[in-house]
C-alpha cells in the first residue's frame, strides 16, 4: 500500500497528460514532417536551473532538520542532567 501511495506521489493525472500530449505533439510533427532546430543552450537552461535549485531546496531542508534534531536533543540532554545532578539525596 505504501509502494503504491509513493508511485502515485510521482505519477498522477498531471503527469500523464504531460505524457500524453508530449507522445502525441511528436506523433503529429513526424506525420506532417514539421522540424524545428532548438539552440542547446535552451535545452541546457530548461534542464540545468531545475536541478540546480532542487538540490540547494533539498540541501536547505536538510539543514533545517539537522537544527531542529539537535536542539531536540540538547532539550533532552539538559533535562537528563537535571534531574539527575539538580535533586537533592535524601538521608535515610
Amino acid at each position: 500500500m505504501r509502494l503504491v501511495r509513493r508511485i502515485t506521489l510521482v505519477i498522477n493525472a498531471k503527469a500523464v497528460l504531460i505524457a500524453a500530449l508530449a507522445v502525441l505533439s511528436t506523433l503529429v510533427c513526424q506525420r506532417f514532417g514539421w522540424t524545428a532546430d532548438f539552440p542547446l543552450t535552451l535545452i541546457a537552461t530548461a534542464v540545468v536551473f531545475p536541478i540546480v535549485f532542487s538540490i540547494g531546496g533539498a540541501y536547505k531542508r536538510r539543514e533545517a532538520a539537522l537544527d531542529e534534531y539537535g536542539e531536540l536533543k540538547a532539550h533532552g540532554r539538559a533535562l537528563f542532567f537535571a534531574t539527575r545532578d539538580w535533586l537533592e539525596e535524601s538521608d535515610p
